[in-house]
């Protein structure tokens, strides 16, 4: 984070242990369901999403010439979006007016 009084820095560090048992405690933890997908109608099986992955997550469907995603694999992380040249990978949940809200914010 940044440089801190120790007061701050153990409170920070009593909620971060806070939230690791209320995870820890849970018998079952729920995926997140933010992956990406393809929209098959875009995509040219181009492979520049497979280089931009840095979770290998992407794989080259041969028979049908298009791009995949192995969801248990994903984790949504976007790099598969912004490379696509063709707008073929996009993330489930996120249309694009809110993507480039999040952007607007981020560069603000």
């Amino acid at each position: 984070r940044s440089p801190m009084h120790v007061n701050e820095a153990i409170t920070q560090a009593n909620a971060a242990a806070g939230r690791v048992i209320t995870l820890l405690s849970k018998e079952n933890v729920q995926a997140k369901n933010v992956t990406a997908e393809v929209v098959e109608r875009r995509c040219s099986a181009c492979q520049v999403c497979m280089d931009a992955c840095p979770y290998e997550a992407r794989v080259l469907d041969g028979e049908r010439r298009i791009m995949g995603v192995v969801t248990a694999a994903c984790q949504g992380c976007g790099a598969c979006v912004m490379a696509c040249p063709n707008g073929a990978s996009r993330l489930r949940g996120f249309d694009a007016k809110q993507v480039l809200s999040m952007i607007d914010v981020a560069v603000a």
